[in-house]
């Protein structure tokens, strides 16, 4: 039963696992500037991401600004869920 369990839990979060490892690429600026600009309301996760977002336009590598873009992500999802729950 234990095994079961296990398998069914493996099936659920490795796809996310894999999702969330994938890196952004820089390719990606404008359609983030674009989303948290267009979708996003004020508040503290709209304001982290628009500062993680200058930091991504500013990075000196493509490693940095693909970092930058993930919490930007990160930043957005969060504010999307909160103007939500509103």
């Amino acid at each position: 039963m234990r095994i079961a369990i296990a398998i069914a839990a493996a099936a659920l979060l490795l796809p996310g696992i894999a999702a969330a490892a994938t890196p952004i690429s820089c390719r990606e600026l404008p359609k983030a500037e674009q989303f948290v600009h267009t979708r996003l309301s004020p508040g503290p996760n709209t304001r982290e991401a628009l500062h993680h977002l200058a930091a991504a336009k500013a990075a000196p590598s493509p490693r940095q600004c693909s970092e930058e873009l993930a919490k930007v992500d990160y930043f957005a999802r969060r504010s999307l869920a909160a103007d939500r729950r509103r």
